[in-house]
């Protein structure tokens, strides 16, 4: 699984660690959750440093990884191999991320709200992608 979104408090990262926490023991043992964004500031630092401590807790630490401030290369090369994107934040105004995960070929699981439900998820002929509101629709669709 991935997540691609810049470290900021909206993106609810957090939420996206309680699900993988929550459908890891369904997984194999090879499955990692690749949460890759960017880091601006120190603001940005605290919460990476916060959802490792989160990751901890729940006790998925060693099958989460953080990638931060990647090249494009090394973007394309997670996203070649990804198979399902979570997208959390609620009421995306458009989703970006969301539309270049989808465009790799990535199952995108996105919040159903703004941007992916109009735009990008709901509002497409050919979707390649799901709606979640609670973390219970983002288990049930990443598991």
């Amino acid at each position: 699984m991935v997540s691609f979104a810049q470290f900021r408090p909206e993106k609810d990262h957090a939420l996206q660690l309680r699900v993988w926490a929550r459908v890891v023991p369904k997984l194999p043992d090879d499955a990692v959750f690749m949460i890759v964004g960017s880091v601006r500031d120190p603001d940005d630092q605290r919460i990476v440093d916060d959802l490792r401590k989160l990751a901890d807790e729940l006790g998925i630490n060693k099958r989460v990884e953080f990638k931060i401030n990647l090249s494009r290369d090394d973007l394309h090369a997670i996203f070649s191999t990804a198979k399902v994107a979570v997208h959390t934040m609620r009421n995306e105004h458009f989703g970006i991320a969301v539309v270049e995960l989808m465009a790799s070929g990535i199952v995108t699981i996105a919040h159903n709200s703004a941007g992916p439900r109009e735009d990008i998820i709901g509002g497409t002929e050919d979707e390649v992608g799901f709606l979640a509101n609670t973390e219970d629709d983002y288990a049930f669709l990443v598991a």
